[in-house]
């Protein structure tokens, strides 16, 4: 009888996790709402710090206040929409005395914070290695089994 609930409530988080990535966490080349984005720097201290994880929504609008982060030439930049001048946003980071040389428009945008997950940055890096990627779905399968 144990075994058997624990069979059934095993099934049911796997099953709740799995509507929970599909539904929210699915990164947006798989065809899902999320962007995920390890912060890097001190522009955004003592909101955001250096390593966090930040997972971004797209929005049907954007406005003042909002933490969003936009693509450049050589990467993504996070900052918070501090004005917005025609169709294009003026974004500046928490901790920079002005505002960004770039002014994104709303296409620019990959999403705006959603869910902000401390130094997970730093272990999402470490998953993007070989080593650390088997060590990881190993003790999945380890979890799964049992």
């Amino acid at each position: 009888m144990f075994k058997r609930l624990r069979s059934l409530l095993s099934y049911s988080l796997i099953i709740t996790l799995a509507v929970v990535w599909f539904f929210w966490l699915r990164p947006t080349n798989l065809g899902g709402p999320a962007t995920f984005v390890i912060v890097s720097g001190v522009s955004m201290e003592p909101t955001l710090y250096s390593g966090d994880l930040v997972i971004l929504h797209e929005q049907p609008e954007y406005q003042v206040g909002d933490i969003v982060a936009y693509k450049v030439t050589n990467g993504n930049v996070i900052h918070r929409i501090v004005g917005v001048e025609g169709e294009r946003f003026i974004l500046q980071g928490d901790n920079k005395p002005g505002i960004d040389p770039w002014k994104p428009a709303a296409g620019d945008i990959l999403g705006k914070l959603w869910l902000h997950i401390p130094d997970a940055g730093e272990w999402m890096e470490k998953l993007q290695e070989p080593l650390w990627l088997a060590v990881f779905i190993a003790i999945i399968c380890f979890v799964l089994l049992l």
